[in-house]
Protein backbone atom coordinates (compact mmCIF):
# COMPACT_ATOMS: atom_id res chain seq x y z
CA UNK A 1 0.00 0.00 0.00
CA UNK A 2 1.24 3.92 -0.95
CA UNK A 3 2.21 5.39 2.17
CA UNK A 4 1.86 9.42 0.71
CA UNK A 5 0.74 11.64 2.93
CA UNK A 6 -3.21 12.87 1.91
CA UNK A 7 -3.70 15.64 4.02
CA UNK A 8 -6.09 18.12 2.74
CA UNK A 9 -3.45 20.80 3.05
CA UNK A 10 -1.14 18.75 0.53
CA UNK A 11 -2.63 20.58 -2.74
CA UNK A 12 -2.46 24.28 -1.56
CA UNK A 13 0.18 26.33 -3.10
CA UNK A 14 2.07 29.43 -1.92
CA UNK A 15 3.10 32.03 -4.51
CA UNK A 16 5.11 34.78 -4.14
CA UNK A 17 3.63 38.05 -5.94
CA UNK A 18 4.97 37.29 -9.23
CA UNK A 19 4.06 33.68 -9.23
CA UNK A 20 0.50 34.88 -8.51
CA UNK A 21 0.47 37.17 -11.37
CA UNK A 22 1.71 34.86 -13.58
CA UNK A 23 -0.69 32.09 -12.67
CA UNK A 24 -3.73 34.30 -13.05
CA UNK A 25 -2.54 35.48 -16.50
CA UNK A 26 -1.87 32.31 -17.51
CA UNK A 27 -5.51 31.43 -16.77
CA UNK A 28 -6.97 34.75 -18.05
CA UNK A 29 -4.98 33.67 -21.31
CA UNK A 30 -6.89 29.87 -21.01
CA UNK A 31 -10.25 32.11 -21.73
CA UNK A 32 -8.32 35.01 -23.87
CA UNK A 33 -7.83 37.47 -21.98
CA UNK A 34 -5.21 39.51 -21.23
CA UNK A 35 -4.70 41.25 -17.58
CA UNK A 36 -5.33 44.39 -19.86
CA UNK A 37 -8.06 43.28 -21.36
CA UNK A 38 -9.51 42.19 -18.07
CA UNK A 39 -9.17 45.59 -16.57
CA UNK A 40 -10.66 46.89 -19.45
CA UNK A 41 -13.75 44.85 -19.19
CA UNK A 42 -13.71 45.70 -15.85
CA UNK A 43 -13.54 49.70 -16.24
CA UNK A 44 -15.97 49.05 -19.26
CA UNK A 45 -18.63 47.44 -16.69
CA UNK A 46 -18.13 50.38 -14.34
CA UNK A 47 -18.76 52.76 -16.99
CA UNK A 48 -21.81 51.56 -17.92
CA UNK A 49 -23.04 51.07 -14.32
CA UNK A 50 -22.27 54.57 -13.85
CA UNK A 51 -24.31 55.63 -16.91
CA UNK A 52 -26.89 53.61 -15.85
CA UNK A 53 -26.91 55.53 -12.84
CA UNK A 54 -26.59 58.80 -14.24
CA UNK A 55 -29.87 57.91 -16.02
CA UNK A 56 -31.62 57.13 -12.83
CA UNK A 57 -30.48 60.67 -11.40
CA UNK A 58 -31.80 62.22 -14.34
CA UNK A 59 -34.98 60.51 -14.29
CA UNK A 60 -35.49 61.58 -10.61
CA UNK A 61 -34.43 65.39 -11.85
CA UNK A 62 -37.50 64.90 -14.25
CA UNK A 63 -39.75 63.82 -11.27
CA UNK A 64 -38.73 67.02 -9.13
CA UNK A 65 -39.39 69.16 -12.35
CA UNK A 66 -42.57 67.89 -12.41
CA UNK A 67 -43.68 67.88 -9.08
CA UNK A 68 -42.50 71.43 -8.70
CA UNK A 69 -44.80 72.27 -11.06
CA UNK A 70 -47.72 70.51 -9.84
CA UNK A 71 -47.17 71.43 -6.46
CA UNK A 72 -44.74 74.65 -6.11
CA UNK A 73 -43.52 73.49 -2.95
CA UNK A 74 -40.81 71.34 -3.98
CA UNK A 75 -37.48 72.80 -4.35
CA UNK A 76 -36.15 71.33 -1.51
CA UNK A 77 -36.63 68.42 -3.12
CA UNK A 78 -35.48 69.30 -6.61
CA UNK A 79 -31.88 70.90 -5.05
CA UNK A 80 -31.22 67.40 -3.91
CA UNK A 81 -32.15 65.47 -7.55
CA UNK A 82 -29.93 67.97 -9.09
CA UNK A 83 -27.17 67.94 -6.87
CA UNK A 84 -26.86 63.78 -7.21
CA UNK A 85 -27.13 64.39 -11.17
CA UNK A 86 -24.59 66.73 -11.10
CA UNK A 87 -22.01 64.41 -8.50
CA UNK A 88 -23.13 61.51 -11.44
CA UNK A 89 -21.92 63.85 -13.85
CA UNK A 90 -18.38 64.49 -11.95
CA UNK A 91 -18.00 60.85 -11.28
CA UNK A 92 -18.59 60.43 -15.91
CA UNK A 93 -15.73 63.30 -16.15
CA UNK A 94 -13.05 61.77 -13.20
CA UNK A 95 -13.66 58.51 -15.09
CA UNK A 96 -12.91 59.97 -18.10
CA UNK A 97 -16.41 58.75 -20.06
CA UNK A 98 -17.17 62.39 -21.19
CA UNK A 99 -14.66 65.42 -21.29
CA UNK A 100 -14.97 68.11 -18.81
CA UNK A 101 -13.61 70.83 -21.55
CA UNK A 102 -16.80 69.58 -23.97
CA UNK A 103 -19.15 69.67 -21.43
CA UNK A 104 -18.16 73.65 -20.32
CA UNK A 105 -17.89 74.54 -23.97
CA UNK A 106 -21.68 72.98 -24.48
CA UNK A 107 -22.74 74.98 -21.28
CA UNK A 108 -21.71 78.13 -22.78
CA UNK A 109 -23.53 76.97 -26.02
CA UNK A 110 -26.31 76.26 -24.86
CA UNK A 111 -27.06 79.31 -22.81
CA UNK A 112 -25.93 81.16 -26.64
CA UNK A 113 -29.04 79.08 -27.75
CA UNK A 114 -31.49 80.07 -24.94
CA UNK A 115 -30.96 83.85 -25.02
CA UNK A 116 -31.79 83.55 -29.16
CA UNK A 117 -34.69 81.02 -29.00
CA UNK A 118 -36.59 81.21 -25.35
CA UNK A 119 -37.48 83.78 -22.89
CA UNK A 120 -35.38 82.77 -20.31
CA UNK A 121 -33.29 85.71 -20.86
CA UNK A 122 -35.43 88.55 -21.48
CA UNK A 123 -35.95 90.51 -18.21
CA UNK A 124 -31.73 90.55 -18.69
Amino acid sequence: MDETNTSAHEDVTIYTDEEWRNSITAKLRTFYLTIGEFYAIRESVTGYRALIITMEEAAEVIQACSKELRFNDNREALSKEIGDLLCMINILIERDLIDQNWVTSNIALKKEKLKKWSHLFSSQ
